[in-house]
């Protein structure tokens, strides 16, 4: 087969949402299964592609008031640059109520209205470089509800005027409600519900006839090598723009799969999805074609990466550090789990020698015991040890962030406020080097989606769906006032951390 993975261009809210990008790790492992079989394969990030990023158009969109389904979209002729110089000047300038009448997605008049970024290449130029191409089947990624009207727009314009191309669909968002999606868009060939890494070579060659293809929770054993060949001229920069500026070449992995921890508001800890970890002989190959490949930096993206710590993650870092590799995390080191044992190992990773750990995100992120207290406070005080910990790794020269979730469905103004003074406390007492205000986003398949789906405020709101803009009311909080704690949380912490533009919108 002659196949191509495509990653759509941006569609991001220009606002709130500081663009992000990176290898998205579950289309480059299914892209190089295929290709180790022999298959003609073809991966494309039409964010990055032929100088994407760099190519940014904007829109205003705008929903209904009272959830009317529609999306009325309109382009502005204004640059990038000219409305975030804008908006920063008025963000230092004004207060956070000030800063929202001008700039809040959310209407008086209930409509919700936002200005749209799109990034990369435009649609018709992806058309054209699949005609070129030639490829019989696309694979399109909805890992994200955020991305859902770039991927299915782009899916449909494939099927209209490349009919002859499968177009196949999968990521966390169609696994949640795989039916409904279809229903949607019955344009589409096939959509994973699960992993696809089983199944995705049968529905690029059009021999199944089921639209809707199970493919379960698979172990890391069922995954292939990551082919840094595949994307090495994919158009990604160095250093990434979603993680520390480290200045290395840097990709993201995952060694393991799946989590413990049942979290409310994530999809990775559903029940069914235990976690599961590579082999010795998949890690060693997999990090030798890393080096052998130029790559110089970790960006780690395991869910659960200090599951069995001492029969894997340590282990790990000795195969890591053997190669002169640098790592960071991204994916969350569980701070309960932030022991003695593992921070020394940390510690002695950073001796001198070629490979440092750079970054390490630790999130205070609440658990079923402590959904009625600020999230700092709480976990700080009941695992002071870990607390402790935090400031021996930043000692030994490691950049080390947390997050503060807005909006929760049980966060009261009160314990807002507790968990922002809270982590101005842990930063200036030499704990953190930043704490990170993260908008609470209601994911399908999540229980937080059940219990406050509800309080979305649009249902085609899908650029609210992302961890930096709000999309929901609670019932302590409208949106107006999620947004405004979003909004202090950067303006009452901006002396005592500095963060970067992969971190904030207002940096």
């Amino acid at each position: 087969m002659n196949v191509a993975f495509v990653s759509p261009q941006r569609q991001v809210d220009a606002i709130h949402e500081p663009p992000r990008g990176g290898i998205q790790i579950g289309p480059a492992l299914m892209a190089s299964l295929l290709k180790e079989r022999g298959h003609e394969v073809h991966y494309l990030d039409e964010s990055v592609r032929n100088g994407g990023w760099q190519r940014r158009s904007l829109s205003v969109r705008k929903l209904q008031p009272n959830n009317v389904r529609g999306i009325h979209e309109r382009a502005i002729d204004r640059t990038w640059e000219d409305v975030q110089t804008e908006k920063m000047a008025d963000f230092r300038t004004l207060s956070p109520d000030d800063f929202l009448k001008k700039w809040s997605a959310f209407k008086r008049d209930g409509s919700v209205e936002r200005i749209i970024a799109r990034i990369g290449v435009p649609e018709e130029e992806t058309i054209e470089h699949l005609r070129v191409l030639g490829v019989e089947a696309v694979g399109i990624p909805l890992a994200a509800s955020a991305n859902y009207l770039a991927a299915t727009s782009l899916g449909r314009r494939i099927k209209r005027e490349l009919p002859h191309v499968r177009v196949v669909m999968g990521g966390q968002h169609i696994t949640a409600d795989p039916e409904a999606f279809v229903r949607d868009n019955p344009w589409v060939d096939h959509v994973a519900a699960g992993d696809a890494i089983t199944t995705i070579e049968a529905m690029m060659s059009g021999h199944l006839t089921s639209k809707i293809v199970k493919g379960g929770f698979q172990k890391m054993e069922e995954y292939p090598v990551m082919n840094c060949d595949l994307f090495a001229n994919a158009g990604y920069s160095t250093p990434p723009t979603h993680n520390y500026p480290s200045g290395l070449k840097s990709v993201d992995w995952m060694a393991s799969r799946g989590c413990y921890r049942d979290c409310a508001f994530c999809f990775a800890g559903r029940k069914e999805q235990a976690v599961t970890q590579s082999s010795w002989d998949r890690i060693r190959a997999q990090l030798d074609h890393f080096v052998a490949s130029g790559i110089q930096e970790l960006v780690l993206q395991d869910d659960a990466v200090l599951f069995r710590a001492r029969q894997f993650f340590l282990p790990l870092l000795k195969e890591m550090k053997s190669r002169g590799l640098s790592w960071s995390d991204n994916g969350g080191v569980e701070f309960e789990s932030f022991s003695d044992e593992i921070v020394e190992a940390i510690i002695a990773y950073n001796d001198g020698a070629p490979g440092k750990c750079i970054s390490l995100y630790v999130p205070f992120n609440p658990r079923s015991w402590n959904e009625n207290m600020n999230s700092a406070d709480s976990m700080t005080k009941r695992y002071e040890n870990s607390l402790e910990n935090l400031r021996r790794v930043r000692k030994a020269g490691v950049y080390v962030l947390t997050s503060l979730i807005v909006g929760t469905p049980d966060q009261t103004r009160k314990m807002f406020n507790e968990d922002v003074a809270a982590s101005r406390k842990l930063i200036t007492d030499g704990y953190l080097d930043s704490a990170l205000p993260l908008s609470a986003t209601m994911l399908p398949g999540t229980e937080w989606f059940t219990r406050n789906g509800k309080n979305i405020v649009h249902a085609d709101d899908w650029a609210g769906y992302n961890l930096f803009s709000t999309h929901h009311r609670t019932d302590h909080m409208a949106p107006r006032e999620i947004e405004k704690c979003m909004i202090r949380c950067v303006q009452e912490l901006a002396d005592v951390q500095k963060i970067g533009g992969w971190q904030c919108a207002f940096a």
